[in-house]
C-alpha cells in the first residue's frame, strides 16, 4: 500500500543481427594475401577481360598517373580485384538494459506524476565480414552511446496541465580523427502546457490544446568537426531541434 501509484519495468536484451548491409572494408595491402577472411571478396590474378568489365561498368581512376603515386601502371599490371561494395554480409551484436519507473498521486486538488526512462548499452560490436574479428563502435561518432535517459514531471489541476522533460545523452568519442576527440554530453529541457477545452464525458470532453517548448534553453548539439559533411553535429545522437 505504501507504494500505491508506483510502477517500474526493467528489460534486458541481447540481439544478434545477421546479413546487415555493410562493406567488407578490406585492409590493404595485407588482405591481398590468400587464405584470410577477405579471400572471398578478392579476385587474385584477374584476366584482362575481368579487368575491362570492372573498368567500363564502375567509376575508375588510375592514381598511378598522378605525380607522386608512380611509377605509372596499366591495367595489365593489376594483381587483384577487391570487391568492396555494399553487401548483406555484416553482423552486429548488442546487449543492454532498458529501465522505466513512474510514481503518481494526488495532493490537494493537484494530480502529479514523476517518471524516468533510460537505456544502458553494455555491448555494441560489429563484424564486417564472416570470420573477421568483432570490434566495438559503442560511444563513437555516428553510433549508439552507452547511456541516455529522460526525467519527466507532470502536474494537472482541473482543466490545466503542465509537464517538464529533462533529456540527457552521455559524452562519447570521435575516433575518425586519428587521435580520439571527446564529444560532450548533451542535456536539454522540454516544457509543455495543456488545457482541456470542454467538460463532460463525451468524446469532445477529452480534447486538449497543447503548447510546447522544445530545447527551451536553446542548447546547441555538441560540435563535431569532420571533413565528410557540413552538419557540424552527430545526427545519430542529436538533432537540430533538441
Amino acid at each position: 500500500p505504501s507504494l500505491h501509484g508506483f510502477s517500474a519495468n526493467l528489460t534486458y536484451y541481447h540481439i544478434r543481427f545477421k546479413q546487415r548491409i555493410d562493406v567488407p572494408n578490406i585492409p590493404f595491402p595485407g588482405a591481398l594475401d590468400s587464405g584470410n577472411e577477405y579471400a572471398a571478396y578478392i579476385e587474385q590474378n584477374p584476366t584482362l577481360a575481368q579487368l575491362d568489365g570492372w573498368r567500363y561498368n564502375y567509376p575508375y581512376e588510375n592514381v598511378t598517373l598522378v605525380p607522386g603515386y608512380g611509377p605509372a601502371r596499366t591495367f595489365a599490371d593489376a594483381v587483384a580485384i577487391a570487391d568492396d561494395r555494399f553487401q548483406n554480409i555484416g553482423q552486429t551484436r548488442s546487449s543492454g538494459m532498458l529501465a522505466t519507473a513512474a510514481y503518481g498521486g494526488a495532493f490537494d486538488r493537484f494530480r502529479y506524476r514523476l517518471g524516468f526512462n533510460g537505456a544502458y548499452i553494455f555491448e555494441f560490436k560489429n563484424i564486417n565480414v564472416p570470420g573477421a574479428g568483432a570490434y566495438s563502435v559503442l560511444n563513437t561518432l555516428d553510433n549508439p552511446v552507452s547511456f541516455r535517459g529522460r526525467l519527466a514531471a507532470q502536474v494537472h489541476r482541473a482543466r490545466w496541465g503542465i509537464a517538464a522533460f529533462l533529456n540527457y545523452v552521455n559524452g562519447y568519442n570521435d575516433t575518425t580523427t586519428g587521435v580520439p576527440v571527446q564529444i560532450a554530453s548533451w542535456t536539454t529541457l522540454n516544457l509543455t502546457a495543456s488545457y482541456r477545452m470542454f467538460t463532460g464525458w463525451s468524446h469532445w470532453g477529452k480534447t486538449r490544446v497543447y503548447i510546447s517548448c522544445v530545447n527551451c534553453f536553446n542548447r546547441s548539439p555538441p560540435g563535431v568537426r569532420r571533413i565528410s559533411d557540413f552538419l557540424g553535429y552527430d545526427p545519430a545522437n542529436a538533432n537540430a531541434l533538441g
